[in-house]
């Protein structure tokens, strides 16, 4: 296995820590939770950085990094809509987004069509992965931020749809 794909994995490690501190309502648990989370976002831009240069890019590493992503995202919202800090409409939107994009993505996968990720779709998890943690430590302006998130999440998911429709050249 890859040093990018032993990343990747520690980045799975990850998610049921953040979400048990984040869920045991301690003093700092959310600013543990949050500590966790930046953690594991941060080894999303290493693992890819290192697989692109050390020339170490595998199937199994492009199947894993996203669901590491989805996991770890899918599993901050809903922790804290548990906790009555996001609301259940901005959950659905994230995460029914995120498994409507991984859906596409598998199915145009297996017709030979990889849909690479675009701006929308970075910024979106950007912001997500500001507006998360924010949320988690209750700074000023993190539902501002949750809902940029929300929106880019939309918009994002709504522009994958469509360039995955598009016609293609023959």
């Amino acid at each position: 296995m890859t040093v990018a794909t032993w990343i990747s994995l520690a980045r799975l490690v990850l998610v049921l820590p953040m979400l048990a501190v984040l869920l045991a309502r301690t003093p700092w648990g959310g600013w543990v939770a949050a500590g966790l989370f930046v953690a594991a976002a941060l080894t999303d831009a290493l693992d890819g950085y290192l697989a692109r240069h050390r020339r170490e890019v595998t199937t199994f590493g492009k199947l894993l990094d996203p669901v590491a992503d989805k996991l770890l995202v899918t599993a901050a919202i809903i922790g804290l809509v548990e906790l009555g800090l996001v609301s259940s409409w901005a959950a659905v939107a994230v995460v029914g987004r995120e498994m409507a994009v991984t859906g596409l993505r598998l199915v145009l996968a297996g017709q030979g069509v990889i849909l690479a990720a675009g701006p929308w779709g970075k910024g979106k998890t950007l912001v997500q992965c500001i507006a998360l943690p924010a949320l988690m430590v209750g700074l000023p302006g993190a539902n501002l931020l949750l809902w940029l998130a929300v929106a880019l999440t939309l918009w994002s998911g709504y522009l994958y749809f469509r360039n995955a429709f598009a016609p293609r050249p023959a």
